[in-house]
């Protein structure tokens, strides 16, 4: 499904990542580790196309991707999301699911019709207290 081959960034004269290769199957989970600065982020970066690659190849279901702009890259089918180690302070997962869905649903209506992702409602409101 993925397939990264020799992938390869410098940055004027520093390499970032070096001859890096590997494979991801469908369905397959792999992990990329190492200590800070050690290329991880630059090479998810060159996948998804927030960096354009210095030598290599990136395969995507048989396509070329590497060098894409991540609007292409992304419309092949590779999102990148970039770690919030605390993105909400007090809703329980249950609700962020909730709200994470609804954005979802919401964005699938407006693609059908733009006046219904919308709909106007009436809403209750209280007066403040005396």
């Amino acid at each position: 499904m993925l397939a990264v081959d020799g992938l390869t960034k410098d940055f004027d004269g520093f390499l970032a990542v070096k001859n890096v290769s590997f494979e991801v199957a469908e369905g397959e989970i792999l992990g990329l580790i190492g200590p800070n600065g050690s290329g991880k982020s630059t090479t998810f970066n060159l996948i998804a196309g927030a960096l354009k690659p210095t030598a290599g190849s990136v395969r995507f279901r048989g396509a070329e991707i590497g060098g894409l702009p991540a609007y292409r890259v992304a419309h092949a089918g590779i999102g990148r999301t970039h770690q919030i180690p605390k993105p909400f302070r007090s809703p329980p997962s249950m609700a962020r699911t909730k709200a994470s869905r609804a954005t979802r649903h919401t964005a699938e209506r407006r693609k059908r019709s733009p006046s219904s992702a919308f709909p106007l409602r009436k809403c209750k409101t209280s007066a403040p207290p005396a």
